[in-house]
């Protein structure tokens, strides 16, 4: 055999065309295989780290928005009541009770009631309130009362320092005296007073809730 021969067919040999299509296909795919590992071993921390700070954003914001202080009363004599008040029975659609037809009320509370109750002094009608009242077990029972006048959020004060709570993005101050709690706050247009006796801290926080859906 020539040497031009042997040349030649060492050469077909070497750089066959099929075979080197297939060992560069081999190689590419090596290639690919090797940068999807490392994408997704870059990957999943990355996502992990954007999954944990999202969910540490979420809980921030919630914290933000839900942050509860009670204030403790000293005495009973700071929890107020009406004196020589008139009271009406009124509807539930007054347009006053809007904000707590979504009220999340224990399962026990089934009595229900609304008044509108006013002091009337020389023929004038003056410190004007709507009233919600639910009745529960055991002496268990819910006061709403509803006010367009600032009245209601002064009846608390005390020489200590008050501390304001956040429910639902929205001011709250939270008092409690034994088995009452009692929170004021202003929403919606309306200044209101949550009373309650002889409910469980939780329950409160809950009806509370309900109450103040979002802060407007």
């Amino acid at each position: 055999m020539s040497i031009k021969r042997i040349i030649a067919e060492t050469f077909k040999e070497e750089f066959n065309s099929e075979n080197m299509k297939k060992e560069i296909l081999k190689k590419s795919e090596k290639k690919r295989q090797l940068s999807i590992t490392s994408m997704f071993k870059i990957a999943i921390p990355t996502c992990a780290i954007i999954v944990l700070f999202l969910i540490i954003s979420v809980n921030s914001h919630n914290m933000l928005k839900n942050r509860i202080y009670i204030n403790q009363l000293p005495s009973a004599n700071y929890i107020s009541r009406m004196c020589n008040a008139i009271e009406e029975e009124i509807s539930k659609e007054e347009i006053a009770f809007n904000n707590i037809k979504n009220k999340k009320l224990p399962a026990d509370f089934k009595k229900e009631s609304y008044k509108k109750t006013y002091v009337k002094e020389d023929a004038k009608i003056n410190d004007i309130k709507y009233v919600y009242t639910a009745l529960g077990e055991e002496n268990r029972y819910i006061t709403i009362t509803v006010s367009q006048e600032e009245s209601l959020s002064k009846n608390y004060a005390s020489n200590e320092e008050i501390k304001k709570s956040m429910v639902n993005g929205l001011e709250v101050t939270i008092y409690q005296y034994h088995d009452t709690y009692l929170a004021t706050f202003f929403y919606d247009n309306y200044y209101f007073e949550l009373k309650t006796e002889y409910i469980e801290e939780l329950e409160f926080i809950k009806l509370l809730k309900s109450i103040v859906k979002e802060s407007k």
